[in-house]
């Protein structure tokens, strides 16, 4: 493997971790702003001031948060993949090197 190979190999490493880092403090800030629990006591206090308007503002917000937070799970497992691809391919990348190593030797 020569040093080229190398530095790609940590190029695409760092770039994923970057992302990955990336999206998981998006979650984390979706998280921390408790904005799902917030529309629920807001849907539950407009059920009882039957407010039918904001209830339906509400799921619409619920609906919204949901997609939002789906796409951060879709994004994350395609940064997963991306890592299981990169991670086979050093691995081949090691194999390679090690066989061609033992043929050297002799």
């Amino acid at each position: 493997m020569n040093e080229n190979t190398i530095n790609n190999h940590f190029k695409k490493f760092k770039v994923l971790k970057c992302n990955n880092l990336s999206l998981g403090n998006s979650l984390k800030l979706k998280c921390q702003e408790q904005e799902q629990e917030q529309i629920f006591k807001d849907i539950n206090k407009d059920i009882e001031d039957v407010n039918l308007d904001q209830i339906i503002s509400g799921i619409g917000k619920l609906e919204e948060n949901s997609e939002h937070v789906y796409n951060m799970m879709v994004n994350q497992n395609d940064i997963v993949q991306n890592t299981f691809i990169l991670t086979e391919e050093i691995l081949i990348s090691l194999k390679t090197s090690l066989e061609d190593m033992k043929i050297l030797c002799y």
